[in-house]
């Protein structure tokens, strides 16, 4: 969670790949908004759930597929570009 704010701003979506995940936030400006993406490993030690900025070779394959499902998340989220309006005079 990051602070928006002073409240902790949740995800709007997330992305796991095995122990790899992204947290998607979304970021607002005065005039735009934008979405920031933390990677992060999650992990058992002991009976508890830690998370890690820190992979092994092994882990990088999943790091880079988790960032592709996030690409096309972000592209596939956004607005279509707008279609030009059809002249309704057009003879054909």
């Amino acid at each position: 969670m990051y602070l928006k704010g002073n409240i902790m701003a949740s995800p709007i979506h997330k992305i796991r790949v095995g122990a790899v995940s992204i947290d998607v936030f979304e970021n607002e400006g005065k005039d735009y908004t934008t979405q920031s993406f933390k990677i992060q490993k999650n992990y058992k030690k002991g009976e508890d759930w830690k998370t890690t900025d820190n992979y092994n070779a092994n882990e990088l394959m999943l790091v880079i597929t988790a960032c592709q499902q996030a690409i096309i998340w972000k592209y596939l989220k956004e607005d279509t570009p707008k279609q030009t309006k059809v002249n309704d005079d057009t003879p054909f």
